[in-house]
């Protein structure tokens, strides 16, 4: 059983089966992901986290339908129904549906004694017709001897629809029918909704106007429409079906049922294929097609949410500078927390500058008073309730105070409440109310991201619109796998991290981050990471498993700062001593490093694969530096929808990506949206290989919809423009001609080549062509 779903597997990743058997033992046996992937190459090869997590969910799921088939099979032969052929189908098949379609005719049917013996009865006479056996006579004389008054067959009407009715269940639970319908309806069916006739009477239907008249194929459907139908259903506003042209259908599955002579039972048997298509095949179908749909959704729901995390989390951290958080919000005002260089809380108090209060002024001197007193560098606000007005009042303080070094920029608050709420803060700012404790967190994230949000709880960092539609554990449970990622990634501090974050290092639990924090109150900084084998019950597996991970720095063995496994210490000293350098100076000199073969070490013991990780970890001090912090500056002319108008050019950063385009903040209430064929003037199919949450960029005001607060952007309409057929001539004349003099190309604003901007007029003309 595990051998044929190790030899799936290799199928289906492209793998070869050594790798496959070795990866799925190495996990069973409970080495942790991240060590896996960063220090067990030789296993693994270029499998990243996430491949290797789906790989392992594949396996279970395999196995799982491996015990299916076990119980099939034994089902079967005890019935004695068992076949060569048919072993060797459910031995083959890989799916669910492939699975349920073969083991459909051999489930228990509970009917009731006097069916079971007409059925019986009629057994001679429905094999007649599906096999077309007779072509001689009318199909009346073939009925007529099985009328029986105690099997309630009266007639041969009566006898006709009940074989008929025997037809069709025999061609529903024909397995190669339902494969040919199957896949009919994957690659030719529609889905289409309509509106009911009671959603007339429910609230908030706008927003499904588009599918009241919905009709697209099943393979075009992205994640987006198939939770919007589904919403739709739920509300009761929307009608979801499956069509198809049913024509061509029963072509294919008469060549399957029908033979090439003159049965006198081929009208019949016609009857029951149209009927059984129709009332069975086709609604079972549906229902696969719209499971597969759903979990097809889900899984590119969990895959946008873990891009998600990973951008918020890897973030650019702003640093050890005294940071204010507020908290932005209307009636319960804006709660106001000074944190220091470490994120120890300085100052708090709630001011009340928007409505119903409107203590404008005051706010502006309290918040002023905290900036002078404590030397406040930057000043970030939530993304919720009032961030915009409560951004533009501290905008306004700054520049009335002409503070104009410090920064103020609104950021993502997800997770807050999670935290605020938390025992996790209860423990940290015991003296602080719950309100307060949520503006601390948003100033030390923006300090460094990564280290806060490791202590909100892994669920509250996933958003979205159909985050309620995933299965929440296994939402979880990817949201965990991306923090681990993440911390691994970067690499954790042993004498500085918080205890939230040494329990997402590889091979390390909560217990063991708690006995290490112990440790280093007790006996002070570790000098080296061997240091940790002295922890108590910090064994060697922990050691290896998470040794790689962990920094020490300014220790007593310079390795111990870098992503070098302690493993591999006597071999990088062995490299330095070969070519006659210390290891500090080995460690210092890039050049050296690029330029040596690092491969003419390789031995038994020490891959080629390995080596080159060893020369890429040294070169770069590690696997990912974070990247520097690039803050962003929004039109202050702009507050509300009603400031914005088409043509515009703004600066916003990105909210959201999904299937069909990316939402971007551009200073108002409502984010705007950059549709998918407005990314670029090149063909994109995927929105999140080209944006990423958080990414800064500018977009040009396309359409306004006050009604429906909808703003409708473009990047490409920011793009250089083509040279035109002339231009593209000349310019390869002059290719050919090896002249150097440079062409002039219509380039953006901020460059020095000067540009006549076009006019409104010109601008609508170009968007009224674009549709």
């Amino acid at each position: 059983m595990r051998s044929r779903v190790i030899d799936q597997l290799a199928r289906e990743y492209n793998l070869t089966v050594n790798q496959v058997e070795k990866t799925i033992s190495s996990r069973d046996d409970g080495v942790p992901l991240s060590y896996l992937v960063n220090y067990a190459r030789d296993i693994v090869g270029d499998l990243d986290e996430k491949k290797v997590l789906d790989l392992e969910e594949r396996y279970r799921t395999l196995t799982e339908l491996e015990k299916k088939k076990a119980t099939l099979l034994h089902t079967i032969h005890k019935h004695k129904k068992l076949t060569e052929a048919l072993q060797k189908s459910i031995e083959q098949s890989y799916t669910r549906s492939e699975l349920d379609d073969l083991s459909l005719a051999y489930r228990t049917k509970h009917k009731s004694r006097p069916v079971i013996s007409r059925e019986k009865f009629l057994l001679p006479l429905v094999d007649a017709i599906l096999e077309q056996s007779i072509s001689t006579g009318t199909l009346e004389e073939l009925a007529s001897p099985y009328i029986d008054s105690k099997k309630q067959l009266n007639s041969v009407p009566e006898v006709l629809a009940a074989a008929k009715s025997l037809l069709c269940e025999r061609l529903y639970e024909n397995s190669d029918l339902r494969k040919i319908v199957r896949n009919y309806c994957a690659d030719r069916g529609q889905i289409c909704s309509t509106r009911l006739a009671t959603a007339r009477k429910k609230k908030k239907i706008s927003r499904f106007e588009s599918f009241f008249n919905f009709n697209i194929p099943v393979s075009s459907l992205n994640a987006h429409k198939i939770f919007m139908l589904r919403r739709g259903v739920d509300e009761g506003i929307l009608q979801v079906s499956l069509k198809v042209d049913q024509g061509p259908l029963l072509a294919q599955m008469r060549e399957v049922i029908m033979a090439q002579n003159e049965s006198i039972g081929l009208e019949l048997l016609e009857l029951a294929l149209q009927e059984t298509l129709e009332k069975q095949i086709l609604p079972s179908i549906e229902n696969d097609i719209m499971r597969g749909l759903r979990e097809k959704a889900e899984k590119d729901i969990i895959d946008q949410v873990i891009n998600q995390v990973e951008r918020l989390v890897m973030a650019p951290p702003f640093g050890q500078h005294c940071v204010m958080g507020i908290d932005p919000g209307y009636k319960s005002g804006c709660k106001i927390a000074v944190v220091d260089n470490n994120g120890a809380p300085l100052a708090t108090m709630i001011c009340y500058p928007h409505e119903p209060q409107n203590e404008i002024e005051k706010t502006k001197t309290s918040i002023l008073e905290l900036v002078q007193t404590h030397g406040v560098e930057a000043i970030v606000i939530g993304d919720g309730i009032a961030s915009r007005e409560t951004d533009q009042l501290v905008k306004d303080m700054l520049r009335e105070a002409k503070l104009n070094k410090i920064m103020s920029l609104v950021i993502s608050e997800i997770g807050t409440s999670s935290y605020a709420a938390s025992s996790i803060a209860g423990a940290e700012l015991p003296e602080l109310e719950f309100a307060l404790r949520g503006a601390v967190s948003i100033a030390r994230r923006f300090q460094d991201p990564l280290r806060e949000l490791v202590k909100i709880d892994p669920r509250a960092l996933a958003s979205g619109p159909f985050i309620h539609y995933i299965n929440q554990n296994q939402l979880r449970k990817y949201v965990r796998f991306t923090l681990e990622k993440c911390v691994n990634t970067v690499g954790t501090d042993l004498n500085t991290a918080s205890r939230f974050q040494l329990s997402y290092v590889s091979g390390l639990s909560d217990t063991l981050s708690k006995r290490i924090i112990k440790h280093r109150e007790e006996k002070g900084p570790f000098k080296r990471k061997t240091d940790l084998l002295s922890v108590n019950h910090f064994g060697k597996k922990a050691f290896q498993f998470s040794a790689g991970f962990l920094r020490v720095h300014d220790g007593e063995h310079p390795l111990d700062a870098t992503a070098i496994h302690p493993d591999h210490y006597e071999l990088i000293e062995h490299i330095a001593q070969h070519n006659n350098l210390t290891l500090s100076d080995m460690l210092n000199n890039p050049k050296f490093l690029k330029e040596l073969d690092f491969e003419r070490y390789a031995d038994d013991k020490v891959s080629v694969l390995t080596l080159n990780t060893i020369q890429q970890l040294l070169l770069h001090k590690g696997r990912t530096l974070r990247s520097s912090f690039t803050s962003i500056s929004l039109n202050e002319s702009i507050s509300s929808i009603a400031d914005i108008k088409p043509a515009m050019v703004l600066t916003g950063r990105v909210s959201n990506v999904t299937d069909f385009g990316a939402f971007v903040d551009i200073g108002v209430h409502q984010d705007g949206l950059v549709h998918i064929s407005e990314i670029s003037n090149d063909y994109v199919k995927e929105a999140q290989k080209v944006l990423s949450v958080g990414d800064i960029i500018k977009v040009q005001v396309l359409k306004i919809d006050p009604e429906r607060n909808r703003i409708s952007l473009s990047m490409k309409a920011l793009e250089t423009p083509l040279l035109n057929t002339q231009n593209i001539q000349d310019n390869k004349k002059k290719k050919k001609k090896k002249k150097k003099k440079k062409v002039v190309v219509q380039q953006q604003p901020q460059t020095k080549v000067e540009k006549k901007m076009p006019s409104l007029e010109d601008l609508v003309k170009h968007f009224n062509r674009l549709g």
